[in-house]
């Protein structure tokens, strides 16, 4: 038997993971069968594992983090027991869900900052690993996190910074692509087949027939809307620097990307950030309180 390919999209919160995960399903990836269910924010569904979701939460919580910290993790939180626990409980996810697929689909944005856990859960299993990382512009991306989880501008700038810069560190030296999303979406049978083409492992009269499902899916979601430039100061010019230097056909200088990385921390560190991420909490805590004595 030839080795299985797990095919793993790696993106940002709002940054178009949902869109491609269908995409491959579309053209042929098996999908898992317990998906996240689709709701307000992503009415066409989210097209990710419920089992993904709930493992990569439980490690993030166990390690003190969870899905809206945009900080890094520490390379020791990938050695301990909550790693190796989640770990586990991917590999025998995929295994049981996809044992007889030769070629699979597993999404979810946590993967950005988890994405050891899920490679070396296919590692365990045998199956060879891609990654397709979604970039969709920050000021998208950020609006869309706006909107859907209220939070600040800043905060959600810093998200999208933590995903990307978190996704291609932890991904070097697989094989993966980055899909720019908004040119993705203007012809997206065509993006299809120079996807499925770069991935190679899917079949060429499966891709033709998938066009025409393809094109009706993305066209039900819209066209990209255009977006007012950000107004985060120096972490919006720090998104727009990583932007710029992932969206190329190349594969991205690692040099530069670890300095955006280094200042993206410096960023985080500063009183500004700090003051913008208490009041995001305080707005959070509020919510939470209003909510509990609105259902008694």
């Amino acid at each position: 038997m030839s080795t299985p390919t797990g095919i793993l999209v790696i993106g940002a919160h709002r940054s178009g993971t949902s869109a491609i995960a269908r995409t491959l399903g579309l053209m042929g990836a098996a999908e898992a069968s317990r998906l996240m269910p689709a709701n307000g924010a992503n009415p066409s569904g989210y097209w990710e594992a419920e089992a993904a979701v709930a493992a990569n939460d439980r490690f993030l919580c166990a390690v003190g983090s969870r899905w809206d910290d945009p900080r890094p993790l520490p390379a020791a939180a990938f050695s301990g027991r909550a790693a190796q626990a989640a770990r586990g409980e991917l590999a025998r996810f995929i295994e049981a869900e996809f044992g007889a697929a030769a070629c699979f689909v597993l999404k979810d944005p946590r993967f950005c900052r988890t994405a050891p856990l899920a490679l070396g859960a296919l590692a365990d299993v045998g199956a060879r690993a891609l990654v397709v990382s979604p970039l969709r512009s920050p000021e998208a991306a950020a609006r869309s996190l706006m909107a859907r989880d209220g939070y600040s501008e800043t905060k959600c700038v810093a998200i999208w910074l933590g995903g990307v810069l978190a996704a291609e560190r932890l991904t070097r030296g697989v094989g993966r692509h980055f899909v720019g999303y908004e040119r993705f979406a203007r012809d997206p049978a065509a993006g299809a087949r120079a996807l499925a083409g770069e991935l190679g492992c899917f079949d060429a009269a499966a891709v033709a027939k998938a066009a025409a499902p393809v094109a009706e899916y993305w066209a039900a979601a819209g066209a990209p809307a255009s977006h007012p430039p950000l107004a985060a100061g120096a972490l919006a010019e720090l998104a727009a620097r990583v932007h710029a230097a992932l969206r190329s056909d190349a594969e991205p200088e690692a040099r530069a990307l670890d300095e955006a990385a280094a200042e993206f921390i410096r960023l985080l560190r500063s009183a500004s950030y700090r003051r913008a991420a208490m009041g995001d909490a305080l707005r959070e805590l509020a919510d939470r309180v209003a909510r509990k004595v609105a259902g008694g």
